[in-house]
């Protein structure tokens, strides 16, 4: 009985206890419901083809919501309000589809995860110490994780974003020297293409549908995208709309300008190859090489300046 209420055995339970809580959560935050699926269905099924019929792009029908991201939702009053404005950003930069209450669950939930892992291995090494240094550590560095994922999801949809916007423009271009609007211009991509440019373009679409200004939903696309070049295009395009500028010879002069720009990208990638090569040349390759050249004279320069073989 004294063993079950050793500290160590009652720390290594707790830790056990917490990371099935954890996994709870997990399963409890991103199991979807059976009711949600067939209301985004049915709206699917009511969307006109023109815009899309990607159910992420429905502002109709809100996203799925567990109770531990409805409790996640109330903690965003403790956060700072530039804090809230940086995590919604950094959503909508990676194309996420999911509420800031569910980010900030999986934040605590990595965070507890790294407390277990140090309390695991503080049972080993019995230092009041450590945990006093290792457990604020472990909670603060984890807790980022679901950070560092949004942002290397938001760099490769903008780089993909950028790569994608110059032939799209030139699909453009094409559709309205045939005869189309600009509205069924974009429709015409979205049907040609399914990438994270033709997703937006389509919920241009939909927001003007909802009743919104092409001024504010080509503003919404810059917002989402973080993308320079999209900022570009938009406010071309907007005030090409405004001034009654035939959009035609607007998306004439953006694609050119586009090709200049990805020409001018791609040139200055070849021009830091040599830059970033440099690193692995010298940490790696040389080392080997000189192994490979000096390795078979070192028993000669041993014996010479130190008389051993």
């Amino acid at each position: 009985m004294r063993s079950l209420l050793d500290p160590a055995v009652v720390v290594l339970l707790g830790v056990v206890a917490s990371l099935v809580c954890i996994v709870a959560g997990l399963a409890a935050l991103r199991r979807p419901k059976q009711t949600q699926r067939r209301l985004r269905r049915v709206s699917v099924d009511a969307v006109d083809d023109t815009a899309t019929s990607d159910p992420t792009l429905l502002d109709g029908v809100p996203p799925e919501k567990s109770w531990l991201t409805n409790w996640g939702e109330s903690l965003v009053r403790f956060l700072p309000s530039l804090e809230v404005e940086r995590l919604r950003q950094l959503l909508a930069e990676s194309g996420q589809e999911r509420p800031l209450g569910a980010l900030l669950v999986d934040k605590l939930i990595w965070s507890l995860i790294g407390v277990a892992i140090v309390l695991t291995a503080g049972i080993f090494l019995s230092s009041p110490g450590f945990l006093l240094v290792a457990v604020p550590v472990a909670f603060a560095l984890l807790g980022m994780m679901p950070d560092l994922r949004l942002i290397s999801a938001a760099r490769q949809r903008r780089d993909a974003i950028g790569r994608e916007l110059a032939d799209a423009v030139d699909l453009l271009v094409v559709c309205v020297e045939a005869g189309l609007s600009f509205d069924a211009a974009l429709a015409k991509v979205h049907e040609r293409w399914h990438n994270a440019l033709s997703i937006e373009f389509a919920r241009v679409l939909t927001e003007q549908r909802l009743g919104r200004s092409k001024r504010e939903a080509l503003g919404s696309l810059v917002e989402r995208t973080g993308v320079p070049d999209v900022q570009f295009f938009a406010e071309a395009i907007a005030q090409a709309d405004e001034l009654g500028v035939p959009v035609a010879d607007v998306l004439a002069t953006l694609a050119q300008e586009l090709r200049v720009r990805r020409r001018q990208r791609a040139e200055e990638f070849a021009r830091q190859a040599p830059v970033k090569m440099l690193i692995p040349t010298v940490m790696l390759i040389f080392p080997v090489t000189f192994i490979v050249i000096l390795g078979p004279a070192l028993p000669g320069l041993a014996k010479a300046f130190f008389g051993k073989p």
